[in-house]
């Protein structure tokens, strides 16, 4: 649609909401510290963003290398144009304690 006299005229709606999925997959860790005191980590991890929708994988009892193995899937939904802005994927390792509470470890 132009009109001469104004120029063209610019649609200028909002964007719809678009929803997708955010997939992680964790497969492993290197370098993992060992938190208990026979020398093992029970480590697992952590994601979220921005403390929303916290999701952690399943726990490698008693690993003793330093390298936990996971292959672990974790999915988000996200939703876009985002009012809050940006946002940051955060992971954490921690090691489970059955007694006191969890240790995290990174």
């Amino acid at each position: 649609m132009t009109n001469s006299a104004a120029g063209k005229v610019w649609d200028i709606t909002a964007e719809p909401d678009q929803e997708f999925e955010v997939r992680v997959v964790i497969f492993g860790l290197k370098g993992c510290p060992e938190a208990d005191v026979e020398g093992t980590t029970d480590a697992y991890v952590t994601a979220f963003f921005n403390r929303n929708d916290v999701q952690e994988t399943d726990t490698h009892y008693r690993c003793t290398t330093g390298e936990p193995n996971f292959n672990y899937r974790l999915k988000f939904i996200r939703k876009t144009p985002n009012p809050k802005g940006r946002e940051i994927l955060t992971l954490q390792c921690w090691d489970r304690d059955l007694i006191k509470s969890n240790d995290m470890l990174c």
